[in-house]
């Protein structure tokens, strides 16, 4: 690439990258601009802005312009992405982890933790329903999944999880005698169990019929229609 001098040039954030071009005299990038900037990396660092201001009379840059790396967002789920036009300014494509929420307002983002009177909540997972396959308590048209009751008789429960913990992720566990088989999934809906299931149809939010289907410790009866 070749950039003529009093030409102003940015690379702006992680969108732009060079490698085994030939400009001008073989090299990568030849300038004779006071103002070739590099917003969030330059050629040979992933990290550290820079500006080539013609000091010198012409600039011959070598190195290949490799994709930028912004700067990491602590707690971010691992599902999201981060994007940034400068090293300061990093934002989250996503959700944060359970216990955090995503605070968009400053310069970058940052996932800060749900706290109550100053304590961080438990991040760890809570129990919300036990569910026994072999009753009709759970059944899919049953008010249970949708009002605010809670429920503990016969070996099931609906705790108060269920209705007033929000969330990111959800465990499933089944399990048959000395059997024991779950899953983890992140939603990242940030919504009570109930409030899922007051919505409506979540389209792409769910593990998926295979997911479900392999568990359950044995052979069980499975619906078609979904």
């Amino acid at each position: 690439m070749s950039v003529d001098s009093n030409a102003a040039v940015t690379f702006i954030g992680t969108s732009n990258v060079m490698k085994s071009n030939t400009a001008l005299l073989g090299k990568n990038i030849y300038s004779t601009s006071p103002k070739l900037k590099f917003s969030v990396c330059h050629p040979g660092d992933t990290i550290t802005p820079k500006t080539y201001d013609g000091s010198f009379l012409s600039t011959k840059i070598e190195d290949d312009l490799d994709k930028c790396t912004c700067t990491p967002i602590e707690n971010a789920a691992t599902t999201a992405t981060v994007t940034c036009t400068y090293p300061t300014d990093s934002r989250l494509d996503g959700n944060c982890i359970t216990g955090h929420w995503k605070d968009t307002t400053g310069t970058a983002d940052v996932c800060t933790p749900h706290t109550v009177c100053g304590n961080q909540l438990q991040t760890d997972y809570v129990l919300a329903a036990i569910i026994d396959g072999t009753k009709n308590t759970w059944d899919h048209d049953n008010s249970i999944w949708t009002d605010d009751t809670v429920y503990d008789a016969n070996g099931e429960k609906k705790t108060s999880a269920f209705n007033t913990l929000k969330s990111n992720a959800i465990r499933v566990s089944f399990e048959h005698g000395s059997c024991i088989q779950q899953f983890d999934y992140e939603h990242n809906l940030d919504m009570t169990l109930a409030e899922i299931f007051n919505s409506g149809e979540q389209i792409g939010k769910s593990p998926g019929r295979s997911e479900w289907i392999r568990l359950g410790c044995g052979d069980f009866v499975t619906q078609y229609n979904w």
